[in-house]
């Protein structure tokens, strides 16, 4: 196409996603697992080498006590794991420096073993600029509360959540991009690790709307009432947001087509949203 670099374009990766669960015959104990894992990476004319875009690893279990006189509410219990698995970075096409900030937003002031002033690194294009190690961010979460399935159908099910939540956020010195377009040099500005404590509440449908397609919705809220860290945000701002939505239809027995979609918002990570979408083609292959 005119304009576009020759070339192909090639992106490599793969969804892990797995499910277990457990209930008691009296159905009043249920203790729920899941675990996902997206990671791609692309290759395209513009760049010599393959770049990550998609690393999430999410792992969550619960426990549920249903109440014996109302079993579609109950208390729960639920802990929840996020993270990245391999080191973050960032690749740009034209030769770039970099200006690190602090989480304040100032310069940086980086000397050497001497004490002499360390200038802005100068990247070449297409080098990675690294921003983050292995597993970091990673965000630990502990919530308890209750529980209500006012609605559990084929079509649909309902599953409301509201409690207080824990959350930690472990950044390793880890940096994000906070560019100013005033500016020709790239900024990037060191994250903080963080505590949060406040109330939580999630809302997840899931359903059949065929015998072959099948959906999930789930949103999460949480509002901070204390921050171990100093912060100019403040009220709404501070909200912690993140929504997921996933269609799978069953082509075959053995294929399946699933469309994900995940958008969040963490203001203590990056200020801005954050946005996910990734299509998968899965072949199953019975062997006994």
């Amino acid at each position: 196409m005119v304009g576009n670099p020759d070339g192909t374009n090639l992106t490599l990766g793969y969804l892990i996603n797995g499910s277990l669960g457990y209930l008691g015959e009296t159905r009043e104990h249920e203790w729920q697992n899941s675990l996902d894992w997206q990671l791609s990476y692309t290759r395209t004319p513009a760049f010599d080498l393959f770049i990550k875009n998609i690393d999430a690893l999410d792992f969550q279990t619960a426990y549920l006590y249903h109440v014996p006189a109302a079993p579609w509410f109950g208390p729960f219990a639920a802990f929840r794991l996020k993270a990245q698995v391999f080191p973050g970075y960032t690749v740009l096409p034209a030769e770039t420096t970099v200006t690190r900030l602090d989480p304040q937003g100032e310069r940086e002031p980086r000397t050497d073993y001497l004490g002499n002033p360390i200038p802005d690194r100068i990247y070449d294009s297409g080098t990675k600029i690294p921003l983050t190690d292995a597993f970091a961010p990673t965000n630990l979460r502990e919530t308890v509360g209750l529980f209500a399935i006012p609605y559990e159908e084929r079509f649909a099910k309902i599953d409301i959540r509201a409690g207080f939540g824990a959350w930690e956020i472990f950044v390793r010195d880890g940096y994000t991009i906070a560019d100013d377009a005033a500016t020709a040099a790239l900024e990037i500005r060191r994250m903080e690790d963080s505590v949060q404590l406040g109330p939580e509440v999630s809302v997840r449908i899931t359903g059949l709307i065929r015998d072959n397609v099948n959906y999930g919705f789930q949103a999460t809220w949480m509002y901070p009432a204390y921050v171990s860290i100093d912060t100019d945000l403040e009220g709404v701002d501070l909200m912690n947001s993140e929504y997921a939505f996933l269609l799978g239809v069953k082509l075959w027995e053995w294929a399946s087509l699933d469309y994900t979609f995940k958008a969040y918002e963490l203001p203590l990570i990056a200020n801005q949203w954050q946005i996910q979408n990734g299509l998968m083609l899965s072949i199953t292959l019975q062997v006994i």
